[in-house]
């Protein structure tokens, strides 16, 4: 709404500017000296094209705010509309993550530093974190428990001990 009165404001405004450029030329036209006469013409010219300079970018503003309130608009309503079609809808729960993984050894083998290397039938393979002595064979049963600050525990399936391990592949 605000935006038509803008228009029709600017419309007046042109009207009258028309009106007074009228006057004008006929001013200039009464003007018997020649030199006189083309400066007035000049002179007139220069404030007409001021003037609808003045006149396009008032438009200009008008119809760049009238985009951007128009789009905050749209995007309000799509919010709106988004939390409508929503409703009453129970949303899923997010999927709990795995605690641990339970797996047999297929290959157990040493790096050049001494930490345990341990192949696992699911595809997965982990190395020991530390040096601390943990025996392990191939085919044994094992759990990775995930442990504080993104560790993970790596035990024998049964026994109470194990070992910090990282996952490589």
């Amino acid at each position: 709404m605000r935006y038509l009165w803008i228009a029709a404001f600017s419309s007046l405004l042109t009207v009258q500017a028309h009106a007074s450029i009228e006057q004008q030329l006929v001013q200039c036209a009464a003007i018997a000296d020649d030199m006189s006469r083309l400066q007035c013409y000049d002179q007139l010219g220069k404030g007409v094209s001021q003037h609808v300079a003045t006149v396009k970018t008032s438009k200009d503003d008008v119809t760049q705010s009238y985009h951007e309130s128009t789009a905050v608009e749209h995007s309000q309503q799509n919010a709106k509309q988004t939390q409508v079609d929503k409703f009453g809808i129970r949303e899923k729960a997010p999927e709990p993550e795995l605690n641990d993984i339970k797996s047999t050894t297929t290959a157990v083998t040493k790096n050049p530093h001494g930490s345990l290397v341990i192949d696992l039938s699911n595809g997965q393979r982990w190395q020991q974190i530390g040096s601390a002595f943990f025996r392990l064979k191939q085919g044994q049963n094992v759990v990775v428990k995930r442990a504080a600050l993104g560790s993970f525990l790596l035990s024998v399936d049964g026994l109470n001990s194990s070992i910090r391990v990282k996952r490589l592949q």
